[in-house]
């Protein structure tokens, strides 16, 4: 059996959880679940990315205030990775990351 010969087409990856797809439009203006947006311009490329790191050091000052549990002995039953993480999410009490 051979391989099917890759394609040079753009592939759209999604990391939704339902399997619909969203137009470009809605993935480009925020209206997606999972969208999100590239700056226009590499102008706007440095202060974008000095958000970003200020945005990520908050985010880790944020979690370092919230407890990690010192023990749970629970199964957590799931059928999917979804459910999985719904489950750990009530289990802790606190953000998946």
């Amino acid at each position: 059996m051979k391989r099917a010969a890759p394609s040079k087409d753009p592939v759209e990856l999604s990391s939704g959880d339902d399997l619909s797809s969203d137009s470009d439009e809605e993935a480009g203006n925020g209206k997606g679940e999972n969208s999100f947006r590239l700056p226009m311009s590499s102008k706007s490329a440095a202060p974008a990315k000095g958000a970003l790191i200020r945005r990520a050091e908050m985010y880790q000052e944020y979690m370092k205030h919230i407890p990690i549990p010192n023990h749970c002995s629970s199964l957590i039953p799931s059928t999917s990775w979804l459910g999985l993480g719904r489950s750990v999410k009530q289990l802790y009490e606190q953000p998946l990351h």
